[in-house]
């Protein structure tokens, strides 16, 4: 079986470009769910984790308490500094002061993530042009740059304060987080005052011999003393710790995109036993001669069923590729390839198994349906009325019955506002799309023979193309399926995305009943 299944593969490759393409899309939208979430996620780590790694340790003060007076009894940032500084084994410690704000050059304005420029000892940052921030200047990145429309020398504000450009960081840009930029560090504390001692962090360079646990322990006892109990952590850590942190919002996302990835798979299911069904009808008299001349209908059968795993397995490899492709593309948008393309190997690996599974599944129908018909009845033009009718009643009972929980479920969700309303219409539109796709071989040709009659009077071309087009109802509504799943996945996705830009307005309006709002400059 698989040898025959091979030879398929090798002599006639272009009738199976269909249900590559289809596995491949499938796979692809899974598995660039996946790849492109842990790359914005290693992005972002990189990105936050940048001014830390010149760092031995990272000091880290609790979460601001809720006494507002214990708040204000808390020590200074210059209290906390002096006092790590004092610990044996410490050679350098500097505050990391980082705040977003947003940067504006007359009406343009750009969100930012603004850190203090640290001091030579604990600096990852290098320039591209220019020179490091003077008191009253700013550093910037080629994305700010480009989107304020300045240059060396010119002037943005920041926070009402103006500030000149002196220089272009090498930093890579950044839809998710902001692109960052840097002030003087002693302008920065002379212009917004003493920094909230809550909101900063601790660089700490250790001596050569330092015992690293001991002056854990130490600094984490100073910094107790002035009634900051916090903890000190190794740079790797620190960025261990703070990565999941960093990254939440995109790890939910990629749940979200799960979400979706679970539809393409559906539709997948469906296209790719749609494809198949076209595929062995037009194989219809060579499987004949083949049973004919002695093949089992189980032996063919198992010869199809390997068709489906070796085309389930290239296409979903192709999918992979395609998703990374993809990925590396959007990677060049948001700026977060300059990082590396992340492929989460479980991810991938269950992407590519489901893609395996999922082909495997929908050629299991056709092939049956193929060789359950008798040899010298294969080697006809159509298949006999008595098998269409039995095959019609059983697809009209399972179809019925699925349009019916779809609809059950959608009334559901839209009359029962629960905490599970949304899977339940997430089960129900699936429901739905198996009933009406799969079902279309019921009502699909009834469509046909209706629009026929009215085209074929419109001359002899006309004529020609509805004979035949309802000549073999069965693969006119393959073909038909095949497009309402193109179409209907279009639509679902705008009609989806409109519904939420509309639900999203109308939660605005009703929570903040404004016409005008007024901020101080």
């Amino acid at each position: 079986m698989w040898a025959t299944a091979l030879r398929e593969l090798k002599y006639h490759p272009a009738r199976y470009v269909a249900t590559l393409l289809a596995v491949a899309i499938s796979v692809g939208f899974m598995a660039a769910a996946s790849i492109l979430t842990a790359t914005e996620s290693h992005a972002m780590s990189m990105q936050k984790a940048a001014p830390y790694t010149a760092a031995d340790m990272v000091f880290t003060p609790p979460s601001r308490p809720a006494d507002q007076a214990a708040a204000t009894a808390a020590p200074t940032v210059a209290e906390v500094t002096e006092a790590i500084a004092q610990v044996p084994g410490v050679a350098n410690v500097e505050p990391l002061l980082q705040t977003s704000t947003v940067i504006t050059r007359d009406a343009k304005t750009e969100f930012s993530n603004l850190t203090a420029l640290p001091s030579s000892d604990f600096r990852t940052v290098t320039l591209k042009e220019g020179a490091f921030p003077e008191p009253g200047q700013i550093l910037l990145n080629s994305a700010l740059m480009k989107n304020l429309g300045v240059s060396i020398g010119s002037t943005v504000k920041v926070d009402g304060e103006e500030v000149t450009v002196s220089g272009v960081s090498n930093d890579p840009t950044s839809l998710m987080l902001g692109n960052p930029a840097y002030l003087n560090l002693q302008w920065y504390e002379d212009t917004w005052g003493e920094p909230f001692v809550y909101s900063a962090h601790w660089l700490v360079r250790l001596a050569p011999d330092a015992d690293s646990a001991a002056v854990t322990e130490a600094i984490d006892a100073a910094t107790s003393q002035l009634g900051l109990v916090g903890s000190t952590q190794t740079e790797a850590d620190f960025f261990a710790g703070a990565a999941n942190s960093f990254t939440n919002g995109i790890d939910s996302f990629k749940y979200l995109l799960w979400v979706f990835a679970g539809v393409a798979l559906v539709v997948g299911l469906i296209t790719i036993a749609n494809t198949f069904t076209i595929l062995l009808t037009g194989r219809q008299r060579q499987i004949g001669l083949i049973r004919a001349i002695g093949a089992t209908g189980k032996q063919v059968r198992h010869s199809i069923w390997a068709e489906g795993i070796i085309l389930g397995l290239i296409g979903s490899l192709l999918g992979v590729g395609l998703a990374c492709g993809l990925s590396a593309l959007l990677g060049l948008f948001t700026g977060s390839i300059r990082f590396g393309l992340s492929v989460p190997l479980r991810d991938t690996v269950i992407a590519i198994a489901l893609g395996v599974i999922v082909t495997f599944i929908a050629c299991v129908a056709p092939a049956r349906r193929a060789t359950r018909i008798p040899p010298i009845e294969a080697l006809q033009p159509a298949a006999s009325a008595v098998v269409t009718r039995q095959v019609s009643i059983a697809r009209a009972v399972i179809c019925g019955l699925f349009i019916a929980a779809g609809v059950a479920g959608s009334i559901l969700a839209l009359t029962v506002m629960t905490s599970s309303a949304l899977v339940t219409a997430i089960a129900s539109a699936m429901c739905l799309a198996i009933g009406v796709l799969f079902g279309a071989r019921l009502f699909v040709p009834g469509l046909l023979r209706g629009l026929a009659a009215v085209v074929k009077h419109w001359g002899p071309a006309a004529n020609v193309a509805t004979k035949n087009v309802v000549r073999d109802p069965r693969r006119a509504a393959a073909t038909a399926t095949a497009l309402m799943l193109a179409v209907g996945l279009i639509v679902t996705l705008q009609v989806g995305s409109a519904s939420i830009e509309r639900t999203l307005t109308d939660k605005i309006e009703t929570e903040f009943p404004i016409d005008l709002t007024l901020e101080p400059t």
